[in-house]
């Protein structure tokens, strides 16, 4: 006779169910919660958790799935992947990595790999990289014992480098009004921050509407962080200068009021150019 979860009838009653195959009156099956497809060859196949599925974007993601993506990756050992949503904002998906000894791995390398494998959706908008994860008595990741990915966020704020001029200052103003998070330094990467594809759309589109430019979604995901970006739009032949300028003028009548704004921009509509 099963005996079920020591003082918690209601879990008891929730896992183990009535036996509809066995004879026997009493008899109880256990839900474990696996989710198994029968194959034609009469084999089962492991699809994942039922208890690890969750709602991203609108998009309904088994987390078993990413972890299985992610593992592929050449230089991870093991990892786990769980769903996070901090205050009232959006559920993002956050994965800890356990790299293979002697093998160093980049967030960077890691996302994209992702991106060329599962919907944007699926890429977690947070990696960690820790030198083991932890386990459970019975060998098992211990999910509760997992750093918050709120510590990662702290840890990135105690090594905040501000942007340094107004180019860099227009990026992380834009980036932060699509992604609702500030302060942003120039070292910090915008799909760490809970971006992704439609975001990284928005702020380009700002960025250029702004500064009068051409930037593309490609050259935001190949330089997340205010730093690079600023750094690859500059490379452009003769945009330096300009740039600076339109990011200077911009900023100097941001607290105006868009009568003021209009005024000031005619008046400096051929300087800019």
């Amino acid at each position: 006779r099963d005996r079920g979860y020591w003082g918690r009838p209601g879990l008891t009653a929730q896992r183990f169910v009535p036996d509809p195959f066995s004879g026997v009156a009493g008899s109880r099956l256990y839900r474990t919660g696996d989710l198994v497809c029968w194959r034609p060859d009469g084999g089962l196949e492991f699809l994942g958790r039922s208890d690890h599925q969750v709602k991203v974007r609108g998009f309904r993601v088994e987390l078993g799935e990413v972890e299985t993506a992610l593992a592929a990756h050449d230089a991870v050992a093991a990892c786990v992947v769980i769903a996070h949503r901090h205050d009232d904002g959006p559920v993002q998906l956050v994965a800890y990595v356990q790299p293979v000894s002697g093998r160093a791995v980049s967030v960077a390398q890691l996302r994209e790999f992702m991106a060329e494998r599962v919907p944007q959706y699926m890429v977690p908008s947070s990696v960690m990289v820790l030198d083991r994860l932890p386990l459970s008595p019975n060998g098992k990741v211990d999910r509760a014992a997992l750093p918050s990915a709120q510590d990662d966020r702290a840890a990135a704020a105690r090594q905040f480098v501000a942007p340094r001029d107004a180019l860099e200052r227009l990026i992380a103003r834009a980036w932060a009004e699509v992604l609702g998070a500030e302060p942003i330094g120039i070292h910090e990467n915008f799909f760490e921050l809970g971006g992704h594809s439609l975001h990284a759309a928005q702020a380009t589109s700002r960025i250029e509407r702004t500064l009068r430019t051409r930037l593309s979604v490609r050259e935001l995901f190949d330089n997340p962080t205010v730093e690079r970006l600023a750094a690859c739009m500059r490379a452009e032949d003769g945009a330096a200068q300009r740039l600076e300028r339109v990011a200077g003028v911009v900023e100097k009548v941001r607290d105006l009021t868009p009568a003021e704004r209009a005024q000031r921009l005619r008046g400096t509509e051929g300087e800019i150019r």
